[in-house]
């Protein structure tokens, strides 16, 4: 099966390539309905993450989502890209369908598994090619394989 992805840099699609995932929804700075909910990752380590507000009366900001994540699954590093939560490791991260935060971060109800591409010419899964695009400065079209 072949796929298709447009990526923004080089180290966005070194991150891609290596089993990063990226939630589909922009992270609001208002994160009131987070506080007690947990993501469950079974990849590259078991480890939940169980979100908490620093009060009841203080939503959760987008920079604490992060800190926590990286406090509480030390394997996994949380960072923004285009607003949307993004989650790498050292290899493919996979969340668990367990979790009850998935749908506010953006992920699937019933968790998400990143792929580890190698390199053109290499086994599947793979890079087949990238080329950097004309139109846009800094982005890349990247057809995959599985």
């Amino acid at each position: 099966m072949h796929g298709f992805e447009r990526v923004q840099g080089l180290d966005v699609l070194a991150l891609m390539s290596n089993g990063a995932i990226t939630g589909g929804n922009a992270l609001r700075n208002a994160l009131w309905e987070l506080d007690g909910k947990t993501l469950a990752f079974t990849a590259p380590s078991s480890a939940t993450v169980t979100f908490a507000a620093k009060s009841p009366a203080e939503p959760m900001t987008a920079a604490d989502v992060i800190a926590q994540l990286n406090d509480q699954a030390p394997n996994i590093k949380a960072y923004l890209r285009d607003g949307r939560l993004s989650l790498s490791a050292a290899s493919a991260v996979a969340i668990s369908g367990t979790g009850t935060a998935n749908v506010v971060l953006g992920f699937p109800k019933d968790g998400v598994i990143g792929v580890a591409y190698n390199s053109p010419g290499g086994p599947i899964p793979r890079i087949v090619t990238f080329v950097e695009s004309t139109a846009v400065a800094g982005e890349f079209y990247v057809w995959t394989e599985r």
